[in-house]
């Protein structure tokens, strides 16, 4: 019996079609724990600035712990990209800029007289900025990139959301 051409899949085309897949495999997710830990650690960067949206009299509260959350994070990327760099070889740049993100983020969080907007914006570049360095990370699992650029666009969308309750 014979196949039409779109039909043979035991033919070159699905033979180059095969050799191509073992080449390239798709790459894994992340595992389900970090799926569902990176998911609740993006709730925050939401939740607060509804409370700031919904609640008035809880809108001081809620910037002053989303922009705390946010530099929490920083700090765990951070040290994330510290532990990156220790596992492989010890670039010493590496390891001095895998502190700046954290020390950006506290000096946002800290200075008095900075709009809340503008806080948040600054924040949200940092998360940006920390996400692309990682986007150049080596000797990551091959599924890294793709969950960090999800979270930080979550994240980051918080920030920006949150920029825009506080400021008008």
């Amino acid at each position: 019996m014979t196949r039409g051409a779109g039909g043979n899949q035991g033919g070159e085309a699905g033979l180059a079609a095969r050799v191509m897949a073992a080449e390239h495999p798709a790459p894994p997710h992340a595992p389900m724990t970090l799926r569902i830990c990176g998911a609740l650690g993006v709730a925050p960067f939401w939740l607060l600035p509804l409370i700031g949206f919904v609640s008035a009299s809880d809108r001081a509260m809620a910037g002053q712990a989303l922009a705390g959350y946010a530099a929490i994070i920083l700090s765990f990327l951070g040290g994330s990209r510290l532990g990156l760099t220790l596992s492989g070889e010890r670039a010493t740049s590496t390891i001095l800029l895998s502190m700046a993100p954290p020390l950006l983020g506290w000096a946002l969080m800290l200075v008095p007289t900075m709009s809340q907007g503008l806080r948040f914006c600054g924040l949200a570049l940092c998360l940006t900025g920390h996400a692309l360095w990682d986007g150049h990370a080596q000797d990551v699992p091959q599924w890294y990139g793709s969950l960090r650029r999800r979270l930080t666009v979550c994240a980051v969308g918080g920030l920006l959301a949150a920029a825009a309750v506080w400021h008008g």
